[in-house]
Parts: C-alpha cells; structure tokens; sequence
C-alpha cells in the first residue's frame, strides 16, 4: 500500500537460490551473510537484508527440526576447512546451538547513494509496518573493515 514506487517494478521476481557465506561469530552463533559488490545493482543492494533474513529463517528451521543431523553437518565443515587450511589450527569453534542464526550482510562501502537509498526504504518499510526484518547491515571497506549502516 505505502511501498515506495520503485517497488512495483524494481522488486525481485524470487529470491535467489543460496547463501553467500555461512559464517561463525566469535561467540559461536551461526551467520548467514549476503554480500554485494558496489556494481551490483540498487535493486540487489535494496533487498539484500531481506535475502539474508530469508537464509536466517530457512537454516534455523533446518536446525530446529533436525539438530542433531544439522549439528554434525555443520560441525563437519568446520572440520573440513581446518584440514584444508581455511581455518588456522588450534581450536576448532564451538558452535552455540542455543543463539539464534544471524542474518547479515556485507555491502561494499561505494556503493551508490541511490542504492543505500533505497535499502533504507527497505527497512524503514518492513519496520513501518511491524515486520522488522533483523539483519545486520555492514558496509564494507577496501581493507575489509565493516562499518554499521544506520537506516533510522
């Protein structure tokens, strides 16, 4: 009803069909991270929190239902990359299991006004009208370093 116009023909026929990155903070809970580069487009940069959320909701069904069989998956890959040298070695994480999965996402810091524009739309829309949607934004350096993106 009150969407921004551009919604109407900029909004994405579906969602995309994977996460970017499952990730694991330090305190162990589980992060499901959408990145987008500067080029991408302002549509994509606008609807990313939603994608993320998206991922969020689906692997924490996942682990819900099936924590055990999810447990193990997870646990496995965490192995896996320290054996093939992704993970330094030492410790491997401990997977809190009781934190809720994290939505996240990377936008690369130039992207365009128009598109961080219009992600605050995006937000400020669902937190309108009481669906907000819990994603961590960060915009992205060239050195890596992540800053919060301020919608409100």
């Amino acid at each position: 009803d009150d969407a921004p116009a551009w919604w109407t023909s900029e909004m994405p026929a579906g969602p995309s069909t994977g996460c970017d990155l499952l990730g694991l903070s330090k305190r162990g809970q589980l992060l499901t991270i959408e990145v987008k580069p500067s080029n991408a487009s302002a549509n994509k940069i606008a609807w990313a929190p939603v994608q993320a959320r998206m991922y969020a909701d689906f692997f924490q069904g996942w682990l819900d239902e099936r924590r055990g069989e999810a447990a193990d998956i997870i646990t496995e890959m965490i192995s896996q990359q320290q054996r093939v040298g992704m993970r330094s070695r030492g410790r491997i994480p401990v997977v809190d299991w009781t934190a809720p999965v994290k939505a996240v996402v990377a936008i690369d810091r130039r992207s365009s006004p128009t598109a961080l524009g219009r992600l605050k739309e995006v937000l400020d829309h669902y937190e309108s009208i009481g669906i907000p949607i819990h994603a961590d934004v960060k915009l992205v350096d060239l050195i890596g370093r992540m800053h919060s993106f301020h919608h409100a």
